[in-house]
């Protein structure tokens, strides 16, 4: 087993105290499903280690690298801002201070930016709120249903009970010198 990490591992303090003294095996990602570029369709994850500002300035900026250099659609980005919805009253409660960068709240900075992306996009917040995933179907279920030519459903298979199998019967050697044949050889 490494030694755990400690703090004069970091190049800077802030990272130890982002990361702490956790191994690698014990750190935790975020994945952000349906994000994947076109171009190359690898899983986006983030660090679970961020803060919800981080998270949320690296969800904007992958909304903006997926709407600008890949033209995706409404659809393809409703996800990236019903995530920036759900970070919001987070980054209110505990980034809301104004950002020396930005010289803005950035709460009210990503508001803005929500605001402004879901009027560009013809959405509203009750559509980022009502937003789910799609459904992942089970394996195998993906066959082609059979047409059906009636409006009458197709009868359900009888199913057999459990323990309906009927075992076959072993021979043992005194079976056989008990048995009135004779053994043929």
């Amino acid at each position: 087993m490494p030694p755990p990490y400690v703090e004069k591992d970091f190049v800077e303090q802030k990272y130890w105290r982002l990361r702490g003294k956790l191994d690698v095996p014990k750190e935790r990602f975020i994945s952000y499903p349906g994000c994947e570029s076109d171009q190359d369709g690898e899983p986006v994850y983030g660090w679970a280690g961020w803060d919800h500002l981080q998270r949320a300035q690296a969800l904007a900026s992958l909304y903006q690298k997926r709407k600008l250099e890949e033209a995706w659609t409404a659809d393809r980005l409703t996800p990236m801002l019903a995530g920036l919805l759900e970070l919001l009253p987070w980054i209110h409660q505990w980034h809301n201070d104004v950002d020396p960068d930005f010289g803005l709240r950035m709460g009210e900075y990503f508001e803005t930016f929500l605001d402004s992306q879901c009027s560009e996009l013809g959405l509203t917040r009750e559509d980022l709120e009502a937003w789910r995933p799609d459904k992942k179907s089970r394996r195998g279920a993906n066959k082609p249903a059979a047409p059906d030519t009636d409006d009458e459903p197709a009868p359900a298979r009888p199913r057999k009970p459990r323990g309906s199998r009927k075992k076959a019967a072993v021979t043992t050697d005194t079976d056989r010198d008990a048995d009135d044949t004779p053994d043929q050889e």
